[in-house]
């Protein structure tokens, strides 16, 4: 005769999931950022006339871009028929991308970004996110963000990407709407 408690068990055991052996991750479902997406940059120095992209070395950040967009709305008044007659007003004005990359004093790139920002040069940026098979481009300024992290930490200097501009496009160079 079967233990009652043996039939539970097993019955139990009929309805789990069997365990499925693990596949390669693909870039599609497992993604580390730090690999596999990059920036790059372009900054107009005295002198240079078409922009000359320089990809960033980063260490611990490649912030999403974030659109700055700001909605204002006015309620008027009721109108014959009725209704609420409103004033909408929606600015877009860019939007920042942080990066974290090395504080190396001899590097080329760490010392035109910090005469970028200081100088306030004009810039343009490829921000690739392979992730999504996108590319969001413009034209920008730098931010001088400063040192990151404390005295235990790797060194590393933080910079943001101001956008005045962006157009995003697909993995094929195409505009998307």
């Amino acid at each position: 005769m079967l233990n009652p408690n043996m039939k539970l068990f097993t019955m139990a055991m009929g309805l789990a999931a069997l365990a499925v052996d693990p596949e390669f991750p693909t870039i599609n479902n497992v993604l580390t950022r730090g690999e596999a997406d990059w920036i790059e940059v372009a900054i107009k120095t005295p002198g240079s006339t078409s922009p000359i992209y320089e990809r960033l070395d980063m260490l611990s950040e490649f912030g999403a871009f974030a659109p700055n967009t700001q909605d204002t709305e006015l309620k008027l008044f009721v109108n014959n028929a009725n209704k609420s007659v409103t004033l909408k007003s929606s600015l877009e004005n860019g939007g920042n991308i942080d990066v974290a990359t090395a504080a190396h004093a001899n590097n080329a790139l760490f010392k035109k970004l910090l005469q970028a920002s200081k100088l306030k040069y004009p810039a343009t940026y490829k921000a690739h996110y392979v992730s999504m098979e996108l590319v969001i481009q413009g034209q920008a300024t730098i931010k001088d963000r400063g040192m990151i992290g404390d005295q235990s930490a790797i060194p590393q200097w933080g910079f943001s990407v101001q956008t005045m501009t962006a157009d995003y496009v697909d993995a094929l160079g195409n505009l998307i709407a």
